[in-house]
C-alpha cells in the first residue's frame, strides 16, 4: 500500500504559507508510559473483580444524563445496585459475594464527594466535560450547536466521490472499514524521505529507549518498525487554548479543496479535543492509570458459603439501611445476624439432600476477593493541568484519520488483525487518542473497550476468581466507553 503514487495537488491558486509560531512555553522532557514499553515499572497491578464493579457500574451511572441529579434519589440508586448486584455475582461458573458494605461506600462517596463536586464546577465555567473511566475523558454532542457535524458529513462526502475507489479504502480483514484517510498511506519512509533540513529520516533509538533496555526493545521487531512511521502534522494551540491552526500539510489531504473545506473543521473539532487531552495527559502523568482502590487478596484466603435466604435477607436489610441514608452495618461474614437464628443447614420438610452441584449454584461461596484501605487514599481525584502537561501555547504533533466502520449481524463487532489495537508503536509513540462519532446509524450502544498490560501475577489458586482473568496472560480489560451519539 506504500507503493499507491502520490496524487496530483490542485495549483489553481497558491497555498498560503503555514508557519508554526513559537510556543509561549517550552514543553520539559517528561516521560509519558506507552503500551509497548517492557519495564515492570512502567505496568499496573491487576485490578481486583472487586474494583472492576465498582468501576464499571460508577462509569455506567455517570453515563445517564442528569445523573448528578440522579444521584440525590437514594430509591433509585437502590435499584441500580440490585440489578448490578446480580449481575456481578457470577463469575466463572461461580456464585459469589459482590457488593459488601464496603463496595457501596466506596462508589458512592466517590460519586458524591469526588465526581459530582469537580463536574458542577466544570458546568459553571460553561465546559461539558466529563470523567470517564480513569485516564479517560469525554464531552457529548460539542459539535452540534456550530453545525460543525454537518459541516463534516458534507466534507466527507467530497472524500467519499474523490479521487479514490473504496476497493483501495478497505484495508482491514472482512470488509468493515473504509478509510478516508489513511495514515498508513504515504507514511514518513526511514532512509528516503526527505526533512525540510535536506537530510533523510531516520529512526530515532531514543523513540524506544525510554526508561529501559535499548537492546531488550531492539529485538522487539513487532514493538516498532525500522522502515515507516506515521507522517504527523503540526497543530498550533493558542495560549488560552481557544483556538487552532494546522500549521502543516495533513497527511492523504492533498487537494487544495480538500484542505479549505477539511482544515477549518479539523481545526474546531481538535480545539474542542484540547481540555480532554490536558486531563488526560495530566492523569497519565500523574500516574492515575496505576491507581488501585483496593488490592489483591490472600493467595489462599478463608472460604465458607452463605445460603441464598440469609445472603436475600441481610443484602435487603443492608439497601434499606443505605436508602435510609443510615450507617451501613450490615455485615455478610458473620456466621449470625439479627433476627436470624434457624439452622438453614437443616430441611425443615424432611426432604433429600439436594445434590452438590444444587448447592453450589443456591449458594454463595464466600471468600476474600479483595484488601480494603483502612483510609481512602486511592479515590479518584481530578487531574491538575500544568505547563508540563497542557497543549495550550504548544505545537502537537497529530495524526489524522478519518474511518467509516460497517458493521453486519454477521459481523457484529469490529476487530482488528491481532485482536487489540494500539495507536502507534514505539518509534511513533502516541501518547493519547482522540475519538469522535459524526454518524451513526442501527447501533444500540457501541462501546470501545481498554485494555492494559500488568506486572506478572503472584499466582496462587484464588488469583483467576479474585481478578477475574486467566493466569497466563498480563493482558486485562480495564473498561468501557460508550461512543453512542447523542
Amino acid at each position: 500500500m506504500y507503493r499507491t503514487p502520490s496524487p496530483e495537488r490542485d495549483r489553481t491558486k497558491p497555498i498560503p504559507p503555514r508557519r508554526a509560531p513559537k510556543p509561549s512555553h517550552p514543553l520539559p522532557n517528561i516521560h509519558l508510559p506507552h503500551p509497548l514499553d517492557r519495564t515492570t515499572s512502567e505496568k499496573p497491578d491487576a485490578l481486583t473483580y472487586v474494583e472492576q464493579y465498582q468501576r464499571r457500574f460508577s462509569a455506567s451511572f455517570r453515563s445517564n444524563r442528569d445523573w448528578t441529579d440522579k444521584l440525590d434519589n437514594r430509591a433509585d440508586f437502590v435499584e441500580l445496585l440490585r440489578k448490578a448486584e446480580k449481575e456481578d455475582r457470577n463469575i466463572r461458573e461461580e456464585k459469589v459475594l459482590t457488593w459488601r458494605k464496603e463496595d457501596i461506600n466506596m462508589v458512592y462517596y466517590d460519586l458524591v464527594k469526588r465526581y459530582k463536586p469537580y463536574v458542577m464546577s466544570l458546568r459553571a465555567e460553561e465546559s461539558f466535560i466529563e470523567p470517564d473511566i480513569d485516564c479517560v475523558w469525554r464531552e457529548d454532542g460539542f459539535l452540534d450547536n456550530d453545525g460543525l457535524r454537518s459541516k463534516l458529513t458534507s466534507a466527507i462526502h467530497t472524500l467519499e466521490n474523490g479521487f479514490l475507489s473504496k476497493d483501495e479504502w478497505r484495508l482491514t480483514s472482512e470488509d468493515q472499514t473504509v478509510d478516508l484517510i489513511n495514515p498508513y498511506c504515504w507514511p514518513i519512509v526511514y532512509g528516503r524521505s526527505v526533512l525540510n533540513n535536506g537530510n533523510t529520516a531516520e529512526v530515532s533509538k531514543n523513540s524506544y529507549h525510554v526508561r529501559s533496555s535499548y537492546e531488550a526493545n531492539y529485538r522487539q521487531t513487532d514493538k516498532y518498525s525500522k522502515s515507516f512511521c506515521w507522517l504527523p502534522s503540526e497543530f498550533d494551540v493558542s495560549p488560552d487554548g481557544k483556538s487552532t491552526n494546522i500549521a502543516s500539510y495533513i497527511n492523504n489531504l492533498a487537494l487544495m479543496r480538500h484542505e479549505r473545506v477539511f482544515y477549518p473543521i479539523l481545526e474546531n473539532i481538535f480545539t474542542f479535543f484540547v481540555p480532554m487531552f490536558d486531563r488526560t495527559i495530566a492523569d497519565i502523568a500523574g500516574g492515575k492509570h496505576k491507581c488501585r482502590r483496593v488490592r489483591s487478596p490472600s493467595s489462599k484466603p478463608e472460604r465458607w458459603v452463605l445460603s441464598a435466604k440469609k445472603h436475600k435477607r441481610r443484602w435487603e436489610r443492608l439497601l434499606k439501611q443505605f436508602e435510609n441514608g443510615e450507617k451501613l452495618q450490615e455485615d455478610f461474614d458473620s456466621d449470625s445476624s439479627e433476627g436470624e437464628i434457624e439452622d438453614e443447614s437443616k430441611d425443615p420438610g424432611g426432604s433429600k439432600t439436594p445434590p452438590p452441584q444444587t448447592i453450589r449454584k443456591r449458594n454463595f461461596d464466600v471468600r476474600e476477593l479483595a484488601l480494603y484501605r483502612r483510609k481512602w487514599d486511592r479515590q479518584w481525584e481530578p487531574p491538575t493541568p500544568s505547563e508540563g502537561t497542557s497543549l495550550r501555547g504548544q505545537t502537537a504533533k497529530v495524526i489524522v484519520r478519518l474511518m467509516n466502520v460497517t458493521l453486519s449481524p454477521q459481523n457484529p463487532k469490529f476487530v482488528t488483525r491481532g485482536g487489540w489495537t494500539i495507536e502507534g508503536v514505539l518509534n511513533e509513540r502516541i501518547v493519547a487518542t482522540g475519538v469522535y462519532c459524526y454518524s451513526q446509524e442501527n447501533l444500540k450502544d457501541p462501546q470501545v473497550i481498554f485494555s492494559v498490560r500488568i506486572k506478572e501475577n503472584l499466582g496462587g489458586k484464588n488469583w483467576r476468581l479474585a481478578h477475574n482473568m486467566d493466569m497466563r496472560t498480563d493482558i486485562q480489560e480495564i473498561g468501557r466507553t460508550s461512543l453512542k451519539v447523542r
